[in-house]
C-alpha cells in the first residue's frame, strides 16, 4: 500500500480524493497547512507521494515544495492548484516537482500520473524523463516580453517543460511559425535556469551574409578579412556562463554550420581569421519556422547539427490552433498599451471579437499585438470595434483575398500543398506521379464545380472552360454521378 499525503485547505478535495482513491492500493492523509505536513513529514519516514496545493494559507505551496525537496527529496511531489498559472508551473517543474496539475481533475489523468509517482517513489526522476517529443506544446506573446500567457493546456504543458528544461544545461530545438513567441521561450528557459545571472544573447541567422555572420557568433580577428581594422569578440564570447539563442538557424549556410557543431561538440571554437582555441561555456538554444527535416532532404541543412541541436524540442503552434487563449491575449494586449499610453482601458465589442475569433491570424500573436496596438492608437472612444482592427477587416474579405493570391500566385498556393506529399508519392508511384496528380485535381475540381452548380452540366461547363462532352467524359471516368 502506498502512503499519500494531501496538503490542501479545501476539505471538498480531500473527500473528492478519498473516495477516488483504491483503499487497498492507497491509504490518503489529509492535513490542511504547510505547518501541518512539515510535522507528519518529520514524524513519518513511509510517506511515498505528496500531493500539494499551491494556495496555503499561511506558507505557500511552492516555498513547501522546496523544503520537502531540500531534506526529502525522493519523495515525489505532484503540485495542485484551482487557478492557471504558467509562472507557478515553471517554478514548480524547476523546484522538483513531479508534475503540476490543475482543478478541477481529469480523473484519468490524475490516476495515471499518481500510479506513475508511487512506482516511482524511490528515485529521482532522470534527464530522459524531461525529453519530449517534437510536436510537444505551445506558448505565446510579443517580443521581448519575460510572461508567458494563456490558461490553455497548450500553455500549461509549455509552462511544466520549460521549468523542465530550466534544469538541465542541453541544447534545445524550438520549432514554430513566425510570431508564435520562439525567442519567448527561450528567454524563459534561461530566466529560470542556473544560467539567469548570465547574459541572454541572440544571432539572427537570416540578417547578414555569411563573413559577417561568422564575425558576429564568433569573432574575428583584425585583417581577418576586407574591412576588418581591429579585432570583434563574438557573442559565443559575449554570452559566457549565459545563453546563446539563434533565431531562424535553418537559413545559417553550410560553412557556419560545420562551425557551430564543432564549437557545440567541443565548446571551443577560432575566431575569423585567428589559430588561438577558445574556451566556451554556453547553452546553446535554437530556434526555426522552417521544416529542417525538408532541408535535409535538401542538402541546406547537416543532419548532425540538427541532431546535436534537436537534444530535446519545443513545439509551437499556430494562433489559430489555440483560440482559447485569444481573449486572454486580447485582454493582455489592451492593458499593456493602455498603461503605456497613459489612458483608460477599452472595452473590445463583442462583434469585434466574434470577427478576431474567425481570422486566421496567418501571423500569430506578433499580429495580434501589432492589431491591438494600432487600435489602441487610433481609438476615440472607450470601445473597439471592428472597424478599428486590420484583421476584421482582413477576416470579412478573406474569400476576396484568396481568389486574388490563387490568381496572383496560384503556384505557390499548389506548391505548399504538393511538397508534403511528394516524398510519399515518389516512394510509392515511380513513373505515374504526373498522370496521379493530374487526374487528381481534375477529379477534385469536376466535383467540387457540380456541387457549386448544382449537378447543373451547361453552367458547370461554362465556368469551367471546357465543353460539355469533355465534362461528361470526366464525370463517367471519375463516377461523379
Amino acid at each position: 500500500m502506498k502512503n499519500i499525503l494531501l496538503v490542501d485547505d479545501d476539505r471538498d478535495v480531500s473527500r473528492s480524493l478519498k473516495s477516488l482513491f483504491d483503499s487497498g492500493k492507497f491509504h490518503l492523509t489529509h492535513v490542511t497547512t504547510a505547518e501541518g505536513a512539515q510535522v507528519y513529514l518529520n514524524e513519518r519516514s513511509d510517506t511515498d507521494l505528496v500531493m500539494l496545493d499551491v494556495n496555503l494559507p499561511e506558507m505557500s505551496g511552492l516555498e513547501l515544495l522546496k523544503k520537502i525537496k531540500e531534506t526529502s527529496s525522493d519523495i515525489p511531489v505532484i503540485m495542485i492548484s484551482g487557478q492557471v498559472s504558467t509562472e507557478n508551473a515553471i517554478q514548480a517543474m524547476r523546484e522538483g516537482a513531479f508534475e503540476y496539475l490543475t482543478k478541477p481533475f481529469e480523473i484519468d489523468r490524475l490516476l495515471g500520473v499518481v500510479n506513475q509517482a508511487c512506482g516511482y517513489a524511490s528515485a529521482s526522476k532522470s534527464q530522459s524523463d524531461v525529453r519530449p517529443q517534437e510536436n510537444v506544446s505551445s506558448l505565446t506573446l510579443q517580443s521581448g516580453s519575460e510572461e508567458i500567457i494563456g490558461k490553455s493546456p497548450e500553455i500549461v504543458e509549455i509552462a511544466k517543460l520549460v521549468g523542465n528544461l530550466a534544469k538541465i544545461d542541453t541544447p534545445t530545438l524550438i520549432f514554430g511559425e513566425t510570431g508564435t513567441g520562439k525567442e519567448l521561450v527561450a528567454r524563459a528557459i534561461h530566466r529560470n535556469s542556473s544560467r539567469r545571472s548570465g547574459p541572454f544573447l541572440t544571432v539572427n541567422c537570416a540578417s547578414q551574409a555569411d563573413t559577417l555572420l561568422e564575425s558576429e557568433i564568433f569573432g574575428h580577428e583584425k585583417g581577418a578579412f576586407t574591412g576588418a581594422y581591429y579585432k570583434r569578440v563574438g557573442k559565443f564570447e559575449q554570452a559566457h556562463s549565459g545563453t546563446l539563442f539563434f533565431d531562424e538557424v535553418a537559413d545559417l549556410s553550410l560553412s557556419t554550420q560545420a562551425k557551430l557543431l564543432r564549437a557545440i561538440e567541443e565548446s571551443s571554437y577560432e575566431r575569423v581569421g585567428g589559430t588561438e582555441k577558445i574556451r566556451t561555456n554556453v547553452r546553446v538554444i535554437a530556434a526555426t519556422s522552417k521544416s529542417l527535416v525538408q532541408a535535409i532532404k535538401e542538402g541546406s541543412f547537416r543532419v548532425d547539427l540538427f541532431y546535436r541541436l534537436k537534444v530535446v524540442s519545443v513545439f509551437m503552434p499556430a494562433l489559430k490552433d489555440r483560440k482559447g487563449d485569444l481573449p486572454i491575449l486580447i485582454d493582455y494586449f489592451i492593458n499593456r498599451f493602455a498603461a503605456q499610453m497613459n489612458r483608460s482601458v477599452p472595452k473590445m465589442s463583442a462583434e469585434a471579437m466574434d470577427t478576431l475569433s474567425k481570422y486566421s491570424w496567418p501571423g500569430n500573436i506578433r499580429e495580434l499585438e501589432n492589431n491591438i496596438q494600432s487600435a489602441m492608437v487610433m481609438l476615440k472612444g472607450d470601445e473597439i470595434l471592428p472597424e478599428d482592427l486590420p484583421a476584421c477587416a482582413e477576416a470579412e474579405n478573406a474569400l476576396e483575398l484568396d481568389l486574388e493570391s490563387l490568381q496572383e500566385s496560384h503556384v505557390d498556393l499548389f506548391n505548399k500543398i504538393i511538397e508534403p506529399i511528394l516524398p510519399k508519392l515518389a516512394a510509392n508511384n515511380e513513373g505515374k506521379i504526373y498522370n496521379f496528380l493530374n487526374s487528381a485535381m481534375e477529379r477534385a475540381l469536376i466535383s467540387s464545380a457540380l456541387k457549386l452548380y448544382g449537378s447543373n452540366q451547361v453552367k458547370t461547363s461554362e465556368a469551367l472552360g471546357i465543353s460539355r462532352n469533355t465534362l461528361r467524359d470526366r464525370i463517367a471516368r471519375y463516377s461523379l454521378y
